[in-house]
């Protein structure tokens, strides 16, 4: 999950916390960062584990020492694409590349479409 920052400021805030907090998602790195804001577009990257599917409100609060304290609340919506979906179109996938396999070997142990009127027709030939 990315957290932008945008910093109207003429100078950087240092030693800033930044805290992202919901009790249905974990942070394998923290949800705590201690970063430096400088006076733009700040982007922040947290690791976010879920053991479901769905939005979730995220609490997201930034403390300074210079600012003060400011809280936000954010949506973060986990895996748009469905599991089970991978799974079909893998299954899909792997059914549509069997058929053309076996398509290939009848036509190679039968010797292709138009094998068998070239015998024919050369059989016919040498009766005549």
């Amino acid at each position: 999950m990315s957290v932008d920052i945008t910093s109207t400021l003429d100078y950087p805030l240092e030693k800033v916390t930044l805290r992202m907090e919901n009790a249905s998602l974990t942070f394998p790195e923290g949800n705590i960062k201690e970063v430096t804001i400088e006076p733009r577009e700040n982007r922040f990257i947290f690791d976010v584990n879920t053991h479901r599917k769905g939005s979730f409100i995220v609490d997201i609060t930034l403390e300074s020492g210079r600012s003060g304290h400011r809280q936000h609340l954010t949506t973060v919506n986990t895996s748009i694409i469905n599991s089970l979906a991978i799974i079909l179109l893998v299954c899909l996938a792997v059914i549509f590349a069997l058929v053309i396999l076996v398509r290939r070997l009848l036509r190679r142990y039968r010797g292709g479409k138009h094998s068998r009127g070239k015998a024919n027709r050369t059989s016919q030939e040498e009766g005549e």
